[in-house]
């Protein structure tokens, strides 16, 4: 197969084993029959990369003051800022649509504000 594919797209990178990461995701095929998907090193990446601390736990992710927007003159953000936002919020959707559909209320309004 791996020569195959070789000889129509040129070289590839073959990854052999039971743990795989594509897009994004852990795939565990540690036990037999069974696949584990994890989003957990992308998430923490997520969080990490993101350029203010984010401390505390929320009980959800789409807390009351979600929709209360400020003024247009209050929220004004530099052009270095608004690219690292919307990079931000394109993750965070990618991440709703696999794994984490509890934030998808949170995303889908931080969608239309970016």
């Amino acid at each position: 197969f791996c020569s195959w594919i070789q000889s129509i797209y040129g070289p590839c990178k073959v990854n052999r084993g039971r743990v795989h990461e594509y897009l994004g995701m852990d795939l565990d095929y540690r036990t037999p029959g069974v696949v584990r998907v994890s989003m957990i090193p992308f998430v923490k990446k997520i969080l990490k990369e993101f350029p203010e601390e984010l401390g505390a736990v929320a009980p959800s992710p789409a807390a009351d003051h979600l929709f209360k927007v400020r003024e247009e003159s209050e929220s004004k953000l530099l052009p270095k800022e608004q690219a690292i936002i919307y990079h931000v919020v394109a993750q965070l959707l990618f991440v709703t649509t696999r794994a984490r559909r509890d934030i998808q209320t949170a995303i889908a309004f931080l969608t239309t504000r970016v």
